[in-house]
């Protein structure tokens, strides 16, 4: 991989995905504060780096987003 596409938006998100994932596997009352505060990062990570298109929108949980 060449050393730009590290810094594309994808590969970012995948590898915060990545590491939200493995922060699941964590279950130890201890590191539960460390694994909320990575997936919140790996959410606004991706969200920042790939914001909704409205045409890409779709129902969640039973409410449309607006």
């Amino acid at each position: 991989m060449e050393p730009e596409a590290y810094h594309h938006p994808d590969i970012i998100c995948q590898r915060a995905t990545a590491l939200a994932e493995l922060a699941a596997t964590v279950d130890n009352t201890k590191n539960r504060q460390a694994r909320e505060h990575l997936l919140d990062f790996m959410e606004r990570i991706c969200r920042t780096l790939q914001p909704p298109r409205p045409a890409e929108l779709k129902v969640i949980n039973g409410t449309p987003d607006e």
